[in-house]
């Protein structure tokens, strides 16, 4: 069954690049990135691993130092990070913004 076997980890950001990027006079720009991210794999130790960019729409990219979580796949070790860490959400940045705007405004 599709998403067996990654296994819930957590890792530090270190760096991040500008993997692609493109322009579009229909659709804008567009830039896809890339991190090395210190990941504790499941023995314990702690490795640097490049993970890509969330291939989602709610994709947020996390800043350098931060802790994000991470799913390691069992089978080949390929990093990715997880859906459900709010730190990555764009609609959860989003929101974060408006009350932080509003809470200036007494509201």
């Amino acid at each position: 069954m599709f998403g067996r076997g990654w296994q819930s980890s957590t890792g530090v950001v270190l760096d991040s690049r500008v993997k692609s990027a493109s322009v579009s006079e229909s659709s804008g720009s567009s830039v896809t990135r890339e991190f090395v991210v210190a990941v504790v794999m499941p023995g314990g130790e702690t490795t640097n691993v490049t993970v890509p960019q969330g291939n989602y729409s709610d994709f947020w990219a996390p800043r350098i130092g931060r802790s994000v979580k991470v799913e390691i796949s069992a089978k080949d070790d390929k990093v990715r990070f997880d859906k459900s860490d709010l730190a990555m959400s764009f609609a959860e940045h989003e929101r974060r913004q408006r009350e932080g705007f509003d809470s200036k405004l007494g509201g």
